[in-house]
């Protein structure tokens, strides 16, 4: 499925109202019967799609970087951390 650039935007607005009330632990905790095991792999999931899509629309080669591994420290004690 394609996005608008319209559609783009509003989901990128609702990410940044919804994803920020989520501890950290909250947003890589798994969850069962989910697309994908989090809602960070999720949400990268759905970026990588839409990338894949822009780079087929252009005829650009895509590269996609590698996920980022949790932190240590705070996040993968369950601590919470202000996200801005």
């Amino acid at each position: 499925m394609l996005f608008t650039k319209e559609g783009v935007s509003a989901l990128h607005a609702w990410t940044h109202k919804h994803v920020h009330v989520l501890t950290p632990s909250q947003f890589t905790q798994p969850i069962p019967g989910f697309g994908q095991p989090s809602v960070r792999d999720q949400l990268a999931h759905i970026l990588e799609t839409c990338s894949a899509d822009r780079a087929r629309l252009q005829r650009c080669r895509l590269v996609i970087p590698s996920r980022p591994q949790p932190r240590s420290g705070a996040a993968s004690r369950g601590e919470e951390s202000a996200v801005h």
